[in-house]
């Protein structure tokens, strides 16, 4: 019996550079009722926040590389 050599795979080399460094503000300053605008980009500020911390967990997790390099699309456009 002859045994085969497995075909070699080839390895798909991680092209998605490095993410972008983000600095968050980590606080949110109290907002007059009346001023609704500042209140509304509070609000989106803190959604888009929460959307990076999800997103750099899959991003950091995930082992697949279309995968991966959505994740940093999404990432960059947020």
């Amino acid at each position: 019996m002859r045994l085969r050599n497995p075909a070699p795979r080839e390895l798909r080399e991680d092209l998605t550079p490095p993410l972008p460094t983000i600095h968050s503000r980590g606080f949110t300053q109290e907002i007059p009722v009346n001023a609704a605008a500042q209140k509304k980009a509070s609000n989106e500020i803190t959604i888009a926040e929460k959307k990076l911390t999800e997103f750099k967990q899959i991003y950091n997790l995930t082992t697949d590389f279309q995968l991966r390099h959505d994740m940093y699309e999404k990432i960059v456009d947020l």
